[in-house]
């Protein structure tokens, strides 16, 4: 489970990014619930430390876990200087550091969004593998076509409401309408394409689950991209605002608690050049760096940007998480054998 990858966080060894979780929860909680100007400096200083101890990381390659606290002190002190040029302002003008700040806007939605995409390909494997060992087939087909019908239904009733607000806002019409169709296109391609592979005697019933859980994220991007597309932050309700950032919470603390865990090692071992202390390290600079531009960086709209991305980057991982949980279903040895009809 995730949330037991993420206790590692308080053990000694992992001090350091638990300082950083907490001071990333708070500056984010400050920031959804009006109290900018202390989610602004947090988020600041989160900023310096983390460039800092990326830069370690990835091209010094120290090991962050094994930082003594004289260290962590000494990083920290260095990060104060950082963060008190990013107060003056002194980095904002120029164009290499926007587009570092747009880099970090862009990574945090891919790295969030492929996580729980993959994990959601988890769960679906595992819950149909526990239904098959009880020999429930018929629930293993209720599953593949309940999941996929519901899915359908949500992204096409999301889809129609982008239509009835056609006369208010062109921009959410096509968030809402072209987005969600183009993704309900997507959703019965792969349940046609994993229905063919029944004619191979392999139900890839772990789709149904798996696509409840890509509208309820499609979800959470439609309301993101609406009340971000049309609405300022003064005009969100607060069941809307407390939901939102629950959610948001989540993907935050879901992601960290999968780079904790048994990701780590997998993100050690097929990718030489960075280790996944540098990735949780980004990850926090990626988010600090998308709640610290919607404020501060005038060059682009942060929150506009992040929204549009997240449809940008959401629908090829889509396609690629789809086609690589079909591929791999279907050479699977230890089921090879099981998925009779």
């Amino acid at each position: 489970m995730v949330f037991t990858d993420l206790k590692k966080i308080i053990e000694k060894e992992n001090r350091l990014f638990l300082i950083l979780v907490i001071l990333l929860i708070i500056g984010f909680t400050f920031s959804q619930f009006g109290l900018l100007g202390f989610g602004t400096y947090i988020f600041i200083f989160l900023l310096g430390i983390c460039i800092v101890l990326f830069i370690a990381a990835l091209i010094f390659r120290i090991d962050l876990k094994l930082l003594s606290l004289k260290q962590i002190i000494l990083y920290f002190i260095i990060a104060v200087a950082i963060t008190f040029l990013l107060i003056m302002r002194f980095f904002l003008g120029h164009i290499f550091f926007q587009g570092f700040f747009i880099l970090g806007i862009v990574s945090y939605v891919a790295i969030t969004a492929t996580f729980l995409m993959y994990s959601c390909y988890q769960l679906g494997v595992s819950w149909d593998e526990n239904i098959y060992n009880k020999g429930w087939m018929w629930l293993r087909w209720l599953i593949f076509l309940g999941g996929t019908l519901i899915a359908i239904i949500l992204m096409l009733s999301i889809s129609r409401l982008g239509i009835a607000l056609q006369n208010r806002d062109t921009e959410i019409q096509f968030a809402f309408g072209v987005f969600a169709f183009i993704l309900t296109g997507i959703v019965i391609f792969f349940a046609i394409l994993g229905g063919l592979f029944v004619l191979k005697k392999k139900l890839n019933a772990w789709l149904g689950i798996f696509f409840i859980w890509v509208s309820i994220y499609t979800l959470y991007l439609m309301l993101t991209a609406y009340f971000t597309l049309s609405s300022s932050e003064s005009q969100y309700s607060l069941p809307v605002t407390i939901a939102l950032y629950l959610f948001d919470l989540f993907l935050i603390l879901y992601t960290i608690g999968k780079l904790m865990g048994e990701r780590s090692d997998l993100i050690s071992k097929r990718v030489k050049f960075i280790k996944s202390d540098a990735v949780l390290i980004f990850l926090i600079f990626s988010k600090a760096a998308y709640e610290f531009g919607a404020s501060e960086i005038t060059a682009i709209d942060a929150s506009r940007f992040g929204a549009i991305w997240g449809f940008l980057l959401f629908i090829p991982l889509l396609i690629i998480t789809g086609l690589y949980g079909i591929i791999t279903y279907s050479k699977r040895n230890d089921l090879a054998e099981q998925n009779k009809f």
